[in-house]
């Protein structure tokens, strides 16, 4: 079972002859979001400089529990300023 998303070949063998059909090749994605691992690319020296009035822009970095990046996702980010 791989844990790393990219491309794969598989190999099914008896007595070391690929079957019909041996090899396949897979895409493995990466697997669901984990917060742990997922981050932003704020800074801390960032938000002693947000200007009121002004757009302040960052990128959230989406990553599985085995640390592949998701290049695309479904998931909702929610992202709340408290004053």
């Amino acid at each position: 079972m791989p844990f790393t998303a990219g491309d794969y070949i598989v190999s099914v063998k008896l007595v070391d002859i690929d079957i019909k059909g041996s090899p396949y090749y897979a895409k493995v994605q990466a697997g669901e979001v984990s917060s742990q691992n997922s981050f932003t690319s704020i800074k801390e020296a960032d938000l002693l400089s947000i200007v009121a009035g002004q757009t302040f822009l960052f990128t959230v970095s989406l990553v599985d529990i085995y640390g592949n990046a998701k290049t695309s996702a479904k998931e909702v980010i929610q992202i709340l300023a408290e004053y």
